[in-house]
């Protein structure tokens, strides 16, 4: 279960990453736009037909950075230590491979607290 859990993860968190970037440099650059400027950044985004449900359980969320928290990576792979896995991220057309290690005890943390919490995981580089 935890290692599904962290592949689970491992899959989805760069998807999420390049999407909350996307999101944040969108805000921004609508929040310091003018009125007239504004007005056509606005075109394309559709409201909501219906509202968003609550969700129903009781489980808090928790939330977790990635990087530095969860996992270390780097550009160069490590020496003293086995990479778990390897990513190519592309940044400015250039793929750059990421070297990741998990950190010790991690898997069994996520396997824990995803009995109790549901689980939300960000980071900001």
């Amino acid at each position: 279960a935890a290692g599904s859990i962290f592949t689970s993860l491992n899959m989805s968190i760069f998807t999420f990453h390049n999407r909350l970037l996307r999101c944040v440099s969108r805000f921004f650059r609508l929040a310091s736009a003018t009125p007239s400027r504004r007005a056509t950044m606005k075109q394309g985004y559709k409201k909501l037909e219906k509202p968003l449900r609550k969700c129903n359980d009781k489980k808090r969320t928790i939330f977790l950075d990635l990087d530095e928290t969860l996992v270390h990576a780097s550009m160069e792979p490590p020496v003293r230590v086995n990479v778990d896995f390897m990513v190519r991220i592309k940044i400015e057309g250039a793929v750059i491979p990421m070297f990741v290690v998990k950190r010790p005890g991690v898997t069994e943390f996520l396997d824990k607290i995803g009995k109790n919490f549901r689980v939300a995981v960000f980071t900001a580089g």
